[in-house]
């Protein structure tokens, strides 16, 4: 029973968002889609849980396809 109580803290620690990441936009693509890589500054689409910067810079409209 302790290793099911343990295997189940160690599974709701991994999907609570420890690993989510900041994409910050950059229109590096020049397609102004959300769900083209270049337009991302490390080039990867954002995932649920993911972070998402559009700073002053930004004057551009985001297609969220």
């Amino acid at each position: 029973m302790k290793e099911i109580k343990t295997i189940l803290i160690i599974f709701l620690f991994l999907a609570s968002g420890v690993f989510s990441a900041t994409r910050t936009w950059d229109n590096g693509a020049g397609s102004f889609k959300w769900s083209a890589p270049a337009n991302w500054s490390d080039d990867t689409v954002p995932v649920p849980g993911d972070d998402v910067i559009f700073d002053a810079s930004c004057v551009s409209t985001c297609t969220a396809d």
